[in-house]
């Protein structure tokens, strides 16, 4: 005596939809609890870089990622000559700037230590421009971990000046200059020079408003939309065999 086709078919098939199942409600789940963490991370971003009172000195010892993103304020002097120039391209602003350019990186001795600063955004046609060494000023800005080369990252042009990484390492092979040691394990993203104040428009902060994007309760519903699909798909094939058993 021969089994009924929905017997026949329904061990495996169960099997493969209770694993297909309990992967896809995986997926979900997992998303809302990265959801969390990053709504976690994005607050303790936002603590650090909002403040009203700006640290006063560099992060010292080993800094991790508990040091990105904290606004500092520092006084000292932009040296001339060491400027390095990171292509980028951002979109035009209020004042007409933007399109394609560099972001301007010019070491700045602070307390006996030089830094990268990433002092603002410049139009391609500004490269070489000469914006000085202001001296004795004020600046404020966020601290921020060198940029990790991507895979995709283009090769630097260092007889050009061009580098397409926001890394001090990339910039310096010596972590010397002779004068005072570079800091290597961070920059600083210049969003206002307090004092006395910058007279041109170039080179642009654009610090501003961090937008570091929270999709994961989008791509959980995904996953959870993905299950109900293939459970209602099982549920209909379920219907059609008993129809023709």
């Amino acid at each position: 005596m021969n089994a009924s086709p929905s017997r026949c078919m329904h061990w495996p098939s169960l099997l493969a939809l209770g694993l297909a199942l309990a992967l896809l409600l995986g997926l979900g789940t997992w998303q809302l609890q990265r959801k969390q963490w990053k709504a976690a991370l994005l607050a303790d971003i936002a603590a650090r870089s909002q403040t009203t009172s700006p640290v006063e000195r560099l992060p010292g010892g080993a800094v991790d990622a508990k040091s990105d993103y904290t606004r500092v304020r520092l006084n000292g002097s932009f040296i001339r000559a060491t400027e390095r120039y990171v292509f980028i391209s951002v979109p035009r602003q209020s004042n007409g700037i933007g399109g394609p350019g560099y972001w301007l990186f010019q070491q700045f001795e602070h307390a006996g230590e030089r830094l990268y600063v990433n002092r603002g955004f410049i139009p391609e046609a500004d490269k070489g421009r000469d914006f000085g060494a202001p001296a004795n000023v004020t600046i404020e800005g966020l601290f921020r971990l060198p940029e990790v080369r991507g895979r995709f990252s283009n090769a630097n042009h260092r007889e050009k000046n061009v580098y397409y990484v926001r890394a001090p390492m990339e910039f310096e092979w010596a972590f010397t200059t002779g004068y005072s040691p570079i800091r290597m394990n961070g920059y600083v993203d210049m969003s206002l020079q307090v004092r006395p104040p910058q007279a041109s428009p170039l080179p642009l902060p654009l610090v501003g408003k961090i937008t570091i994007p929270n999709r994961h309760l989008e791509y959980a519903l995904t996953w959870y939309a993905l299950a109900a699909t293939l459970l209602a798909i099982a549920i209909a094939r379920a219907r059609a065999l008993r129809l023709t058993a």
